[in-house]
Formats: structure tokens, C-alpha cells, sequence
């Protein structure tokens, strides 16, 4: 029998993993991925993790000093909203490139269907984005006030945080909360990665070629389900694969 939830509790897992080293450990992960994530959340910065998370104090620092405004709850609210209303700009993008690259001629024979399911996934997807920042940002305020102690703030609440975040996967639809798990299963792989590159004495980035043989083995077990085990993978990855390895 399959366990309930399988898919969003493996992404709060990961989630979990990846929050903790934006907020404490950013060096495990890649730059450009971090700055990303700073850019998204349109309040942290590396000023305030840094103060927060990292860098020790000698007593505590409300939220409102320098995190954000206002109260927590407050803020909350008017976070989720600004949020939204950003990824919504964002996905229209995104599923509008899917939508002209794969999907035209379904477009052109059934355009009310297309359109619909357009909008709606934007939505879905805006809306998952936007309450996972919310749970994960307010939780970690709550956390971060109840435990009162001077930073840098314990990573289990950044950890906690993130899993609990997972939560607004939950709007999202199968074959996008797969898609996503993919995602988040790759910075994860990757902060494995740094971790035994730094960690002695294994120091794999010594290895002649070691990312590249890594990537290799990840490209052979994808090409291997798109071949054989098609409904392991997201639609969106095999419409993808058909068209980059079409004959």
C-alpha cells in the first residue's frame, strides 16, 4: 500500500534541508540559487540573516528591528499578499512557454479548455508559492520569539520552518508537486554534494571530473525512466525529453 502524502512530506524533508542552509549554512549552496531566493522573498537579505541567523549577539532582536515592520501577524498578511500577487506575474510567464512550445496546436483546436487550465495552474502554482513563504516566514518568527534566546536563531526552527512550508504543496496538482520534489531533490543532492566535497577526509572535489560523473549518473537514471518507467516522471520532463530527443 502507498503512504498518504508521500510527495509533499519528502518536500517538506528537502525543504527543510535547503531553508536551514539559506538561513544559516549558505555556502552549501549555489550562488546564483541563493540570491534567487533572497530576490523572491522580497524582505530577507544578507544583511538580516546574517544578523539574525548567523552572527552571534548578546541578547535578542525583536523581528521588528530590523527583519520587517511592524508586528509579525501584521506583516504576515501583507507578505502573502505582496508575494502572490509577484509569482502570479511570474508563472504567467513560466506556463506561457509550455503553452507555445508544446501545446499550440491544443491551443488552436480547443482554446477555451487550454486557457482555463492556463489560468488555473497559474493560480494553483502562485498560490502554493505564496503560502509556503508565508508558513515558513511566520513560523520561524513565532519560533525564533518563543524561544527569546540571543542570535544566531537554532537552525531546527529554520529546519521545522521549511517542512512546515510543505504545507501549501498540498494546493498543487500531482504532476506538479512531482515536478517540484525534482527540483528541491536537486539543490539538495547538490548541498550533499559541497558537504563531502568540504568534509574530510573525503574532499570529492578532488576527484578528476567528479561533478561531471555525478551529473552523469543523475542524467542515466532520468533517461532511463523517460525510456522505461515513463509515469515515474512529470509529464512536463517527458513533453520535454520527446521534443530536445525527437528524431
Amino acid at each position: 500500500p502507498t503512504i498518504p502524502y508521500t510527495t509533499p512530506i519528502l518536500f517538506g524533508v528537502l525543504e527543510g534541508l535547503i531553508i536551514t542552509c539559506i538561513t544559516h549554512y549558505p555556502y552549501l549552496l549555489p550562488r546564483s540559487y541563493y540570491n534567487a531566493v533572497l530576490r523572491w522573498s522580497q524582505y530577507y537579505t544578507e544583511e538580516k540573516l546574517t544578523t539574525y541567523f548567523r552572527q552571534p549577539g548578546s541578547e535578542f532582536i525583536p523581528c521588528n528591528h530590523l527583519m520587517h515592520p511592524g508586528s509579525c501577524h501584521g506583516f504576515a498578511v501583507y507578505d502573502f499578499c505582496s508575494c502572490l500577487m509577484l509569482y502570479l506575474k511570474i508563472h504567467g510567464v513560466l506556463y506561457t512557454i509550455p503553452l507555445v512550445l508544446f501545446r499550440s496546436k491544443e491551443f488552436i483546436s480547443k482554446p477555451f479548455e487550454t486557457m482555463t487550465r492556463f489560468f488555473t495552474n497559474t493560480v494553483m502554482s502562485s498560490l502554493f508559492l505564496a503560502i509556503d513563504g508565508l508558513i515558513t516566514k511566520y513560523t520561524m518568527c513565532l519560533y525564533r520569539n518563543w524561544d527569546g534566546r540571543p542570535p544566531p536563531a537554532p537552525s531546527y526552527i529554520s529546519f521545522v520552518s521549511g517542512m512546515l512550508g510543505a504545507i501549501g504543496l498540498l494546493v498543487e496538482r500531482p504532476s506538479r508537486q512531482l515536478e517540484l520534489l525534482y527540483y528541491t531533490s536537486a539543490q539538495a543532492f547538490y548541498i550533499i554534494w559541497r558537504l563531502l566535497c568540504i568534509k574530510k577526509p573525503l574532499k570529492l572535489d578532488r576527484t578528476p571530473f567528479g561533478s561531471i560523473w555525478l551529473f552523469s549518473l543523475c542524467l542515466m537514471a532520468i533517461m532511463y525512466a523517460h525510456v522505461h518507467e515513463r509515469d515515474t516522471l512529470a509529464p512536463l520532463i517527458n513533453r520535454a525529453l520527446d521534443f530536445l530527443l525527437e528524431d
